[in-house]
């Protein structure tokens, strides 16, 4: 084998084919196959022997190059998950972590405090597969009621004795109103305090601010 057999060999070799291609050449020169193909073929003049070296074609390595980065765009598509939306939890902490940094401008949020009501009560499963909670029957005991408002306000203002709110999810089909909730609501406005649903704490914030603000 020549030293250009040599060279040629090597530095092709290192390309990778997975079809192979039969064809003609000169007994003592090197041909590189036509265009598209992706073999080249290398003639040892001293024994006859035929080599068949893979030569990458120019398309199929474009569109190896474009099928990787569609897959990779697809993973990354795959992978990438919306946000999940806040918990009321999230919710109402993010509304106190406001309040707590205006209170200095508006000092009436220093009366904002929270109803926990229950909030985080730990149930357990009987024998007979009934639900259970004896935290929560403490609890009951000491006067916890469902549907009463998870914040209360006691800031007299415009003709209202304070301000519950009833604090829900921004997502509102995450969240509902139950009929407990719905009748806290309309007792406590009877004996003359403002009460809202906000889902979310921005709602709540706006709705804070309306109140202090007598709108």
């Amino acid at each position: 084998m020549t030293d250009l057999q040599a060279v040629a060999e090597a530095a092709y070799a290192k390309q990778a084919s997975t079809k192979r291609v039969k064809f003609e050449i000169d007994e003592r020169t090197l041909q590189p196959l036509p265009a598209g193909s992706k073999e080249e073929a290398i003639l040892n003049p001293e024994t006859g022997e035929t080599r068949y070296i893979t030569v990458p074609e120019a398309s199929s390595t474009k569109a190896g190059a474009g099928a990787t980065a569609s897959k990779v765009a697809s993973a990354s598509v795959r992978k990438a998950k919306a946000p999940k939306p806040p918990t009321e939890h999230q919710e109402q902490a993010e509304l106190f972590r406001w309040a707590e940094g205006e209170s200095v401008r508006l000092p009436a949020l220093r009366m904002l405090f929270a109803i926990p009501n229950g909030a985080g009560v730990n149930h357990q499963t009987s024998r007979k597969g009934k639900r259970f909670s004896l935290e929560g029957a403490k609890l009951k005991k000491e006067g916890m009621k469902s549907g009463v408002p998870d914040v209360f306000g006691a800031i007299p203002c415009n003709g209202y004795h304070g301000i519950f709110i009833e604090m829900k999810r921004s997502q509102k089909s995450l969240s509902k109103v139950t009929p407990e909730q719905h009748q806290w609501k309309a007792a406590l406005e009877t004996m003359g305090y403002r009460v809202e649903v906000c889902y979310g704490w921005e709602a709540a914030k706006a709705v804070i601010l309306d109140y202090l603000e007598g709108k």
